[in-house]
């Protein structure tokens, strides 16, 4: 008895020596092969930092060595994005959608048959307006005898939050901190010429709340 083996309506093999086992793991490993040639070049899901999915979110493929060859799609209901054939080389893989920040992936090598998955998790912005409601701005001119103190450090500190910024050559600074009680210090010519501690107990805008004594 003869065992015929078929792919495609097109006779393969006809060799009573093939076993009908034979015949299930050749036709499981096509499978196998017949589904990783049908996936995408590159795929993918976009999510927001809760870990919410994200639909209708822009997906683009930049080319680095043709800066003319750029691909997009859109994410579906479900976040989900696919390139399903992208040329060989080098891209930058960017997702982009309103109310947040872009997170983009550079370089990806595209190299058939080889297939790449890339996932995107995209922080909430904050907008000016808004960071303006939540944070303190302190600004103002360092003087020292009605002499501008410049090129000089300015740090405030409240555990774990710590910065610094350099007077300009005028003396004058600024830094954004969210409302607390911060200890705070000036440092000119590698000494410290003040220190104190400031209070900010609310949002808002603090002019010169440091004051070198004359």
């Amino acid at each position: 008895m003869q065992t015929t083996l078929r792919f495609n309506r097109h006779l393969v093999v006809k060799d009573p020596r093939i076993t009908r086992n034979r015949i299930a793991a050749v036709l499981f490993a096509t499978s196998l092969c017949s589904a990783f040639d049908a996936r995408p070049a590159v795929w993918g899901r976009v999510q927001s930092e809760f870990h919410q999915e994200l639909p209708g979110v822009m997906v683009i493929a930049q080319s680095l060595s043709s800066p003319q060859l750029q691909f997009s799609t859109k994410t579906d209901g479900a976040g989900n994005y696919s390139f399903e054939e992208l040329p060989d080389g080098d891209f930058s893989l960017g997702a982009n959608a309103d109310g947040y920040i872009g997170t983009t992936y550079s370089p990806i090598r595209i190299q058939y048959p080889l297939r790449e998955s890339r996932d995107f998790v995209l922080p909430l912005a904050v907008h000016e307006s808004r960071a303006a409601e939540i944070n303190v701005r302190i600004f103002g001119t360092l003087l020292v005898k009605g002499r501008p103190l410049a090129r000089s450090t300015v740090c405030v500190l409240r555990e774990p939050i710590k910065k610094c910024v350099e007077t300009n050559g005028i003396g004058q600074y600024s830094l954004t901190v969210e409302p607390g009680v911060y200890r705070a210090w000036v440092l000119s010519n590698e000494e410290i010429v003040w220190v104190n501690s400031l209070e900010f107990p609310q949002a808002g805008s603090y002019r010169d709340p440091i004051r070198i004594r004359q």
